[in-house]
């Protein structure tokens, strides 16, 4: 199965919980934040930011014959103090841990321990105030998967 077709898989996955915003199945950039901020402003969410980033980070040989890939996932979501964002954004997290803990079998591999939220911040990006995550899912496959 190719890279794109597992990240694909992995962004399908993510979008099924509520509250995922636009799920990109790669790392982002753009020269301009506003281009930036463009790419997570979510329809469904007033065209606030909300949305992910899944990439590979690193892979690792295992027992022969498995392989573990190290992915990373960045959420993003619109800073709004009067409406609690805070809350929704740190219940959004735990949805997502459930969801990787009661679902730990993909097509291509298995997540033995679920998400690991690694660190949870406040950023700005272009003037724009977002609540930042970076999470991280190992995931256990076999060499004729990749």
């Amino acid at each position: 199965m190719t890279y794109t077709a597992r990240a694909d898989e992995l962004k399908a996955a993510m979008a099924t919980v509520a509250g995922s915003g636009i799920v990109h199945n790669r790392g982002r950039l753009a020269a301009k934040w506003e281009l930036f901020l463009a790419l997570f402003q979510d329809p469904t969410a007033g065209g606030r930011v909300l949305g992910w980033e899944i990439t590979r980070k690193a892979g690792t040989p295992e027992e022969d014959p498995d392989w573990l890939e190290h992915w990373e996932l960045r959420h993003y979501r619109s800073y709004e103090d009067a409406a609690a964002s805070e809350l929704a954004f740190q219940e959004h997290l735990d949805a997502m841990v459930r969801y990787f803990r009661d679902n730990p079998r993909l097509t291509w591999g298995v997540v033995p321990l679920g998400m690991e939220i690694t660190l949870v911040d406040e950023r700005s990006f272009g003037g724009v105030l977002v609540h930042y995550a970076e999470c991280r899912l190992n995931v256990t496959c076999q060499y004729d998967q990749l």
